[in-house]
């Protein structure tokens, strides 16, 4: 996996965390990231789920799409998804 987060990298993804209730109080920033972070994570065998937010212009012209990422593009997929990600570990959104 690592590698796959290299290659993200690569191509200037922004890596943000998810601004989620109970995630952040209201009026804070969310914490910016780097790749060398996920990857630190991912070799711990830390917990980390991937939100795709992408436009949907970027993500259909796009050869990379990380594998078991959720694709999150508008509010309504972001409620089809939200009841599933885990209150415990690492989300971390991207985009471009």
């Amino acid at each position: 996996m690592p590698s796959l987060v290299s290659r993200v990298g690569l191509v200037a993804l922004l890596i943000c965390s998810l601004l989620l209730p109970g995630r952040l109080l209201a009026g804070e920033t969310p914490e910016r990231i780097t790749v060398d972070q996920v990857r630190a994570w991912l070799d711990k065998g830390e917990q980390v789920v991937f939100l795709d937010t992408r436009n949907s212009y970027v993500w259909d012209s796009s050869e990379i799409m990380l594998p078991g990422a959720s694709r999150v593009h508008d509010n309504a997929s972001l409620a089809a998804v939200v009841d599933t990600l885990p209150r415990e570990g690492k989300i971390v959104t991207y985009c471009t």
